[in-house]
């Protein structure tokens, strides 16, 4: 869990390990720990490696991180003709437009190719 007010992960110590704790009656045991993230941002990641949530995460950035790799390799979106932020941007978006409009021309024609050869 994230702790949006300090920007720090929250553990809760889990109950079977507070009971044997020696520090439970001294007022000294932290049942809750906050952690920065500040301080290792590849040790105190959120959400945690390994889990559900972290792999649902990667599999949707190394989704975008292929569409980028192919954009970049085959409409030279690495190669911008501009000097100006403005015009980059504009230039970005004409060329993921024209993919867009080419994978849905392709959508269309293997749908209506698939109809034909079912009937």
């Amino acid at each position: 869990m994230i702790s949006e007010r300090y920007n720090a992960l929250k553990f809760v110590r889990p109950e079977p390990r507070c009971r044997d704790c020696p520090l439970q009656h001294e007022g000294l045991c932290q049942k809750v720990i906050k952690i920065k993230q500040s301080r290792d941002y590849l040790r105190y990641n959120y959400p945690a490696r390994g889990s559900q949530s972290w792999k649902q995460l990667y599999a949707k950035r190394s989704a975008v991180e292929r569409m980028n790799t192919y954009l970049k390799e085959n409409y030279q979106l690495n190669r911008t003709r501009f000097h100006q932020s403005h015009h980059v941007v504009v230039e970005h978006l004409m060329i993921q437009l024209a993919y867009n409009a080419k994978k849905f021309t392709n959508q269309r024609l293997n749908y209506r190719k698939s109809k034909e050869i079912a009937v």
